[in-house]
């Protein structure tokens, strides 16, 4: 209600339209003023639009002195006009020469017309002249805006008043005796002081107006945004909801196995047969377990980022599979089997991972409810790469009941559902449509009734090199520091982690390479290392208790600026946490053992502008 209120005053505001500011903006520039978000700023299209009528204006003075004889005389609207048409190209191709050049236009706009009485010596065009004057006079007011006309004004007066007093063609159009001549100027500029001030009320109160207007509308968009935003986080976690209730079940059956095979272990570690197979089968049931954990721990944390309206560079390929890897387990024990064929070229987009494995979940859960009832239900995705064109495709398939023709152009509005009542919001495919057209997107369907639907996605496609990160967000043209470190034997390594298990693992791992390595469990022992050693490394968790590790590596870096740091986290980072200038590379958790050893052999790493590596 609040903002309807808002608005309406900033409605009725506008119908100062209706004044006499509207007739001079139409009448002297030809052209409205727009809003400040324009491609050109209000006052820029203003001065393009009096520079032309101006213009033209000269033209026509210069002809019409021409066809009376005044040859000489037409030199000066001529050259006028030859002086200012390059102004208005300079303008249009360099908006911040605009000051300068509207102040250059104004100046030979209100010079004119005395330059060109005295040239005429005296001939009758007072009027004219006058009506031309005032007319840049005021176009100074929309152009430089009503509190820095005032300048214009003054210099307009003294024009008339030293013409006046030289005898400068003062001569109004009827006769006139020479010795009138000052009380003539007195009443220009009595008139013209009148008309100037009248129309700096009316257009300085329409500035004002559009003003509130303006802010209004942008306090009105920005609340929209927030709804809309805030809407499609619903629909998110509603899809998402929709496969939560099977997600403990599906982290509780290997958690089972896990924890079986760790008491087999145990049990066999201590009994009296040691079996070093019976071991080996072991810990591979320990990985293939943990490795499902993490397969869907990972897709959740992707799913669940908050958009940031930022557009990275989004490797489809990763981004599909994680998807994928949440749900296909799950489909398959309901009798819907998800294929996708994993496409191993670096096919990158420019967009938000959040919203497209929305769109991506969206489209799967569709395609699952269009094949309830059906046998062998199927769901497949698969990507196709066009390089000439620099396009690629997303295909979402299905076998199901596909979409009837009377159905069809509507399935992308807002608040359309053919489903059930507490089976479908109708939000959808209305937010798939939006999120696909915000990624610079295009989406079509194809479908046959009984026969299936398919969804198709087009996207521009981005080179990008390609990254051993398993994270399917790069960053793209982030300036880092690329004199890398340059690992030794004895480089001291600094671990902080309130886990004391990930802290011995950490440190026995980099003490197998020969670091020096010293650990911290919380900020007051971490703070105090850094103060008391030069660290060539550290290791920083994100988050602990009245820690944060962005903020250390702010302090890390005050204290000694050639110190790399890695930040680990199992959470989402938002997309400043990401940008950090003092974070050097990320290192994604779980990682293992594989994956650490792997970081820290290939020292190149430290001169890679690549940050994310898990």
């Amino acid at each position: 209600m609040k903002i309807g209120n808002q608005v309406g005053r900033a409605l009725e505001a506008q119908k100062t339209f209706k004044t006499l500011k509207e007739i001079l903006v139409l009448f002297f520039t030809g052209i409205w003023i727009y809003e400040e978000d324009s491609r050109y700023h209000s006052r820029i299209i203003a001065f393009i639009g009096f520079s032309i009528i101006m213009c033209l204006g000269g033209i026509l003075w210069g002809t019409i002195c021409l066809a009376n004889g005044c040859y000489g005389s037409s030199l000066i609207p001529y050259g006028y006009s030859i002086l200012v048409f390059p102004a208005i190209l300079l303008t249009l191709n360099k908006p911040k020469l605009f000051k300068k050049l509207a102040n250059f236009q104004l100046f030979l706009s209100l010079l004119l017309p005395f330059l060109l009485q005295w040239a005429l010596g005296g001939y009758s065009h007072s009027g004219t002249v006058m009506l031309w004057s005032l007319s840049a006079l005021i176009g100074s007011i929309m152009i430089v805006g009503p509190r820095n006309s005032t300048l214009w004004y003054w210099l307009y007066v003294g024009l008339v008043i030293t013409s006046a007093a030289i005898d400068m063609s003062l001569v109004a159009p009827f006769e006139i005796d020479m010795q009138n001549s000052p009380l003539f100027a007195i009443n220009i500029v009595s008139v013209s002081t009148m008309i100037y001030f009248v129309s700096r009320v009316f257009i300085h109160k329409n500035e004002v107006n559009r003003k509130h207007l303006s802010k209004s509308l942008k306090d009105l968009t920005a609340q929209l945004e927030k709804l809309y935003d805030e809407r499609i986080n619903e629909e998110k976690f509603s899809a998402l909801g929709k496969i939560a209730a099977n997600i403990g079940h599906e982290i509780n059956n290997p958690l089972t196995i896990s924890t079986a095979n760790l008491d087999k272990l145990e049990f066999l570690l201590n009994s009296n047969e040691f079996n070093q197979r019976d071991i080996e089968r072991t810990v591979k049931n320990l990985k293939v377990a943990n490795n499902r954990i993490q397969r869907i721990t990972k897709g959740l944390k992707t799913y669940s980022r908050s958009s940031c309206h930022e557009m990275v560079p989004v490797n489809l390929n990763l981004a599909t599979q994680q998807a994928v890897d949440l749900i296909d387990d799950m489909y398959l024990k309901e009798g819907v089997v998800v294929k996708y064929r994993f496409n191993d070229e670096n096919i990158n987009i420019l967009g938000d991972l959040g919203k497209f494995q929305q769109i991506l979940f969206n489209l799967i859960q569709n395609a699952k409810d269009a094949t309830e009832g059906y046998d062998d239900r199927s769901i497949d995705i698969s990507l196709q790469v066009n390089r000439n064109s620099k396009k690629v495709k997303l295909y979402v398939a299905d076998n199901g009941c596909g979409i009837p023709e009377d159905v069809l152009p509507k399935i992308f509005e807002p608040l359309f559902t053919t489903k059930k009542i507490g089976k479908g919001t109708g939000l959808g495919l209305g937010i798939v449509s939006q999120l696909v057209f915000e990624m610079k997107g295009d989406i079509k369907v194809d479908t046959r009734p009984h026969s299936g639907t398919t969804f198709k996605i087009e996207f521009p496609l981005i080179e990008v090199e390609s990254s051993l990160s398993t994270d399917p967000t790069t960053e793209l043209g982030k300036e880092k520091n690329q004199n890398h470190i340059k690992l030794s034997a004895k480089s001291k390594i600094l671990v902080v982690d309130d886990e004391s298990e990930i802290r011995a693992f950490l440190q026995e791992v980099l003490e197998s390479y020969e670091f020096v390595v010293e650990c911290a469990g919380d900020e007051v022992e971490a703070r105090r290392a850094i103060r008391k050693h030069d660290f060539d490394i550290v290791f920083t968790d994100l988050k602990m208790l009245g820690f944060d590790g962005i903020e250390f590596s702010k302090e890390v870096k005050r204290v000694n600026q050639e110190t790399k740091v890695v930040l680990m986290t199992g959470m989402v980072l938002n997309a400043s946490q990401r940008k950090a200038r003092t974070v050097d590379f990320h290192l994604e958790k779980p990682f293992d053992l594989e994956t650490l050893i792997q970081f820290i052999s290939e020292k190149e790493k430290f001169q890679n502008n690549n940050k994310s590596v898990a």
